[in-house]
């Protein structure tokens, strides 16, 4: 028995469910959950849900054999909901099946613990290190101290990141990002508004060479959101 959540769910011939699920030692699984559409089971298959799980087989689908509570859901109401179902979205598209990543669910963990906590912090930071925590995971580590040549990246400087060097220093670019801004996110701080612009413009760089040029479903969901609530 081990940890785990439910990532994503759909329909699986007349009574069962397929689950996306995050577990504590085994990582990204697909499972059959076989009688998940039952009401008891259907109402554990449910996102943000901590579970104690067993299953069996091996390769690309297991079967789930026990499921069972692990305390309360998460409730994630509003703009938070929309964060974790990108959240969710990010680890199905992005993790490999099978592969334990026990410092990602920590984080995972403790990002939905923040979200639904509506007294916590702003979305941003959490979101940003989150991505962060992933991406070194996908084996993109960003170095917030050094540029691509190893020399310290300096405050008055201004740097481009490129996904195959890091950081080259180029003072001419405008739009390049101040060495100010990088010290300071590689030290954690992300409570302001330009070091949360420059984390998220790195992280959806990132991001973007492992998910291609096929979209987010949460992102529409959340733009969807943002055009009703200005109706």
């Amino acid at each position: 028995m081990q940890l785990g959540f439910v990532l994503h769910r759909r329909p699986y011939r007349e009574t069962s469910l397929l689950v996306d699920l995050f577990t504590e030692h085994s990582g990204y699984i697909r499972a059959v959950c076989r009688g998940g559409q039952r009401k008891s089971l259907a109402a554990l298959m449910q996102p943000f849900y901590p579970l104690t799980l067993s299953f069996k087989g091996q390769g690309e689908l297991v079967t789930l054999l026990q499921t069972e509570p692990r305390g309360m859901p998460h409730t994630l109401t509003s703009e938070r909901l929309y964060a974790g179902l990108y959240v969710n979205e990010l680890l199905v598209r992005l993790l490999p099946i099978g592969v334990p990543c026990p410092e990602l669910f920590s984080v995972y963990q403790s990002t939905l613990i923040k979200l639904a906590d509506k007294a916590s912090a702003s979305l941003e930071p959490m979101l940003r290190q989150f991505e962060f925590i992933l991406l070194t995971e996908l084996g993109v580590a960003f170095d917030f101290q050094h540029d691509a040549h190893g020399v310290p990246i300096e405050s008055g400087g201004r740097y481009v990141w490129y996904s195959e060097q890091g950081f080259c220093r180029n003072d001419s670019d405008a739009n390049g990002i101040s060495g100010d801004s990088l010290l300071e996110i590689g030290f954690g701080q992300l409570n302001n508004i330009a070091n949360q612009r420059v984390a998220k413009q790195l992280c959806r760089q990132a991001l973007s060479g492992f998910l291609g040029k096929k979209p987010l479903k949460s992102r529409e969901l959340f733009a969807q959101f943002l055009r009703g609530k200005r109706r």
